[in-house]
């Protein structure tokens, strides 16, 4: 389960925010003719994503350069990105104002968030909010739901199985 037991919150009502500090994931835009994709669609439940346009980002503090700087069509703010305490106000108010706006059954996704600063983050809010982050915790989810699966079909108990891990994955740098 995605949701802090300690916030007993309703999954089947979450409404997700996804953050980035890198680049946003692109609009859900799903074929409705496709059986396969609007199952998915009703699983999903995507009415339920707070919307954004197609590569715009909610809050974004990752490195800025001077050619950015110097586009004209970049929206954002043109001043080099805050660090430190401001970086902590920053998103201790974001996470007051989505929580505030939305409730505080809203599921935050830190996306593509610095590997120094997505666990930090995790562990500041983990007790206080409903937060998730791909990088860290979508793997492990993966690959429990994967073997549970496989448990399920060769009806082999997982304490009777040999597994073995390749490669360290992206979030260990």
């Amino acid at each position: 389960m995605l949701c802090l037991p300690k916030l007993k919150l309703n999954c089947a009502h979450i409404r997700t925010i996804y953050m980035s500090e890198a680049v946003f994931a692109k609009k859900y835009e799903p074929d409705l003719n496709d059986p396969k994709t609007l199952e998915l669609h009703k699983l999903y439940r995507p009415e339920r994503v707070t919307p954004t346009e197609k590569g715009y980002k909610l809050i974004s503090t990752s490195r800025i350069n001077k050619k950015l700087l110097d586009d004209p069509l970049y929206i954002g703010l043109r001043r080099n990105r805050v660090r430190g305490p401001e970086y902590t106000r920053l998103l201790d108010n974001f996470m007051k104002a989505v929580t505030k706006k939305f409730g505080r059954d809203t599921l935050i996704q830190f996306e593509d968030f610095a590997f120094q600063n997505a666990y930090t983050l995790l562990d500041r809010y983990k007790n206080e909010y409903c937060t998730f982050n791909d990088d860290i915790q979508g793997t492990a989810a993966i690959v429990v739901a994967g073997l549970i699966a496989t448990t399920r079909v060769t009806k082999v108990k997982l304490s009777q199985s040999k597994i073995v891990f390749l490669g360290a994955g992206a979030s260990q740098q």
